[in-house]
């Protein structure tokens, strides 16, 4: 049976089917201003609906200095094409960086050295892309080096949460590439505002989705959570908060769903 809250400027504990402890903190601005959900005492942040995914503090494995060559690995965050970081050439060779806030990454764009000849081109193949050490994507392997300079989509596997992110070279040699965009949601410790949603398996309360509606100034935010939460597995266990308000874009259709679901106070 699916299970729902709705509560502003409230805390809420409850015990669901299983033995799982929830708690619901859902307060607005006078109140403290943060939405939050905790189950088991863990709190589970929800990634809001507007892009967030800023990089900084690069760091790498090691550091390849040839002549004039400038190899930092804050090179692939100064998004200039023609520059590219370079570690030395050996067996886990890896460049990462942390993100500016905690982030649920769906997508991640590379974009290869623009020099070079074929071999070391073709270097950047197979590499391995992950987030906080979950796993997103690779590169495809580059079987024709058709030109530098040319830009790689990974789309994760699943979306991956983290607040870092991680290129590793599976090879055996060198890692080096330009540039580096990652598509994102941002993920607050206070949640977002709007409904912050999440959806636990009924089984055994793992987390099935979490996010967060901005039902104050956008349009597509009832929509958007509609369609989320109409494809989440029947049965599931739905959980939501409010931070600062978010009744303004809560579209009547929205509405309907949540007290159907059970909602006393949507």
């Amino acid at each position: 049976m699916s299970y729902a809250v709705v509560e502003r400027k409230k805390e809420v504990r409850r015990k669901v089917d299983g033995g799982s402890m929830i708690e619901v903190v859902s307060a607005g601005r006078e109140q403290g201003n943060v939405a939050k959900i905790i189950v088991n005492n863990q709190q589970i942040l929800t990634a809001h609906n507007s892009m967030g995914s800023s990089l900084n503090s690069a760091t790498m494995s090691s550091n390849y200095r040839k002549g004039d060559l400038d190899a930092e690995a804050a090179i692939a965050l100064d998004k200039n094409e023609k520059t590219y970081f370079h570690t030395k050439c050996g067996e886990d060779e890896w460049w990462s960086a942390q993100f500016n806030h905690k982030t649920l990454v769906t997508e991640v764009k590379i974009q290869n050295r623009a020099d070079g000849d074929d071999a070391t081109i073709k270097r950047l193949s197979n590499a391995e892309i992950t987030v906080e050490g979950q796993y997103c994507g690779s590169i495809p392997k580059i079987s024709e080096a058709k030109r530098g300079g040319e830009w790689f989509t990974v789309k994760c596997e699943k979306p991956v949460a983290g607040s870092n992110i991680m290129v590793r070279n599976t090879m055996k040699t060198c890692l080096h590439f330009s540039s580096i965009s990652v598509t994102g949601f941002k993920m607050e410790a206070d949640g977002s505002r709007g409904i912050n949603v999440v959806a636990l398996d009924a089984r055994d309360h793992t987390v099935l989705m979490a996010k967060a509606y901005d039902t104050y100034v956008n349009d597509n935010a009832s929509s958007d959570m509609i369609r989320d939460l109409n494809g989440v597995r029947r049965g599931s266990i739905i959980i939501a908060a409010v931070r600062d308000e978010g009744s303004r874009k809560f579209s009547a259709e929205a509405r309907a769903l949540f007290t159907k679901w059970g909602s006393a106070e949507a």
